[in-house]
């Protein structure tokens, strides 16, 4: 009957008016008349076309056949009767329940919009990060190749390095050998001195016993000349070995300035080693630093 279709509409709309007050989105029925929460399922897989006021307006027709026209009779002086006054009635509530749906479908475009906006912000955020992660890739890509050119060149220098200690160990060795050699030239320098001054000892004695024996003069005159001439020889031979000595002693300079700039050469070796070990060791805690970065990155990037 009319009465109890009003009173269905009534309390239909009860609820409605309720759902209006709260603030979670929600969608309308336009054909139903009924409300429900919208959801992330509803927004993707739910989303279908509503009637039109037309299509509300002739559907409320069918299902109220017999109730008269939406269009409110003109008035007259005489009464209405009971059937108009509700017809009228009937024709509000159709025009209150068409306002509150463009309100909830104007709130449902809202949301939607609003959620749209949040999605194109997150993918924006999703692609800088994606973006950041492939250049701090490439960057440790660089730097992993950096490191392996440095690494070779250490290795190359400290091979260059053993080289270099091999040789100066074999000219310590040289020189050790070249002080010995002359510590034996001066102990027998030292015999030939001590051989000499016995044997000038001796001329002296010799010549004390001349002047003494000036008789014996001519019996020693060919010892004394095989004497001066055996002195001469040792002379000689003292000066030869005088000179050979001068000799091992410049050699010795040589070798001492030989082994000095070695030791130069080495010093800075060890310099330039210590160089590129700190080049090294600086490449690494910059490495270290992208790997961290890049683990934070992609720490975020997962959370996102």
């Amino acid at each position: 009957s009319r009465e109890t279709a009003e009173a269905q509409m009534l309390e239909m709309n009860e609820p409605r008016e309720e759902r209006l007050t709260d603030t979670k989105p929600f969608s309308y029925d336009l054909v139903t008349g009924r409300t429900r929460p919208i959801t992330a399922s509803f927004l993707v897989d739910s989303i279908t076309p509503r009637a039109s006021p037309r299509e509300m307006r002739d559907s409320w027709r069918e299902e109220n056949f017999g109730l008269g026209p939406l269009k409110q009779p003109l008035q007259t002086s005489r009464a209405m009767s009971s059937t108009q006054v509700e017809a009228a009635f009937g024709t509000q509530v159709a025009r209150l329940k068409e306002q509150k749906a463009k309100a909830e479908a104007s709130k449902y475009k809202q949301g939607l919009a609003q959620l749209q906006g949040q999605q194109a912000a997150v993918n924006m955020q999703i692609s800088a990060l994606r973006q950041s992660h492939d250049a701090l890739g490439q960057a440790c890509g660089d730097l992993e190749r950096k490191l392996r050119a440095e690494s070779d060149k250490v290795r190359k220098q400290a091979r260059h390095l053993v080289q270099q200690r091999k040789l100066v160990a074999e000219a310590e060795e040289r020189e050790a050998g070249a002080k010995k050699a002359t510590l034996a030239v001066r102990k027998e320098l030292e015999s030939i001195n001590a051989v000499l001054t016995s044997r000038t000892v001796e001329v002296s004695t010799t010549q004390q016993r001349v002047l003494k024996l000036e008789r014996l003069l001519e019996e020693k005159t060919s010892e004394c000349e095989k004497q001066a001439a055996d002195l001469e020889k040792e002379r000689a031979h003292s000066n030869k070995m005088r000179r050979e000595s001068e000799a091992l002693e410049e050699r010795l300079m040589g070798m001492r300035q030989a082994h000095e700039q070695a030791r130069i050469a080495a010093m800075q070796d060890n310099e330039a080693r210590r160089t590129e070990e700190s080049r090294r060791l600086a490449t690494e805690v910059e490495l270290a630093e992208l790997r961290s970065a890049h683990a934070a990155t992609q720490a975020a990037f997962e959370r996102e």
